[in-house]
């Protein structure tokens, strides 16, 4: 900010709810173009089930379900990040369901927690939660969410609406499932590798911001909104 570049931050904007507070605030008083990366502000997925509750394709929503469970946190792919392990910084609330809790803002409005309760291993004292469960409403919008790691079986990615004339179901963070009443039936968009394929499509949002056009990235205070819930939930905001 201070030498007058475009920032693209990745989430969340800080350990502490306060500095983050501190920094979007001055990210937004410099005028300097931003955004924060948060994979469904360019997913197809999440952008075709945005335009499926606008054209009011699933009547009215009662609900949303988010499901997540890690047989093993850290992934392996992430173990030389010893920090996700740990609860000041880790642990899959932050790290994973940020991502679909900024979703569910985007789809319906900002969120409150109405209730939530965690679970911790026994030790080490410092250890990332391992179980999680809350109830959150997003205008109106009951939303549950249910996480857990730990047991022998695939991880479990789910962000499920539930509307009175169709639902929608985002798996595995790409595929698009609907249903009316029948089994869930697949509508992911035909691309051959749907997570490069999201990068990519955050790298032409970003270049459009870069350009002064309308693009999809969340910013700053996107981004905060979701620190400070996902902070309450873990005791921390």
């Amino acid at each position: 900010i201070a030498a007058s570049k475009a920032v693209f931050c990745v989430k969340p904007l800080g350990i502490d709810v306060d500095e983050s507070r501190d920094l979007t605030r001055r990210m937004e008083e410099s005028g300097l173009p931003q955004a924060v990366n948060f994979v469904f502000g360019s997913a197809r997925g999440g952008e075709a089930l945005r335009q499926a509750l606008r054209a009011g394709d699933l009547g009215q929503v009662s609900g949303i379900d988010i499901r997540l469970h890690f047989a093993k946190w850290p992934r392996g792919w992430q173990e030389a990040a010893t920090w996700l392990a740990q609860r000041q910084q880790g642990g899959f609330v932050r790290e994973v369901f940020s991502h679909f809790y900024y979703l569910a803002e985007r789809l319906f409005g900002p969120g409150e927690l109405v209730s939530g309760s965690l679970g911790y291993p026994a030790a080490p004292d410092d250890a990332a939660e391992t179980q999680a469960l809350a109830l959150f409403d997003f205008d109106g919008v009951p939303a549950t969410f249910a996480g857990s790691v730990g047991g022998r079986g695939p991880d479990l990615i789910e962000f499920t609406v539930w509307g009175e004339k169709r639902s929608y179901r985002l798996s595995d963070w790409y595929r698009l499932e609907v249903s009316d009443g029948e089994a869930w039936r697949s509508i992911t968009p035909e691309v051959e590798d749907p997570r490069l394929d999201t990068y990519m499509l955050q790298l032409d949002q970003l270049a459009a911001l870069l350009d002064g056009k309308a693009h999809s990235l969340p910013g700053f205070r996107d981004a905060l909104s979701v620190q400070e819930r996902i902070e309450e939930l873990l005791g921390g905001g």
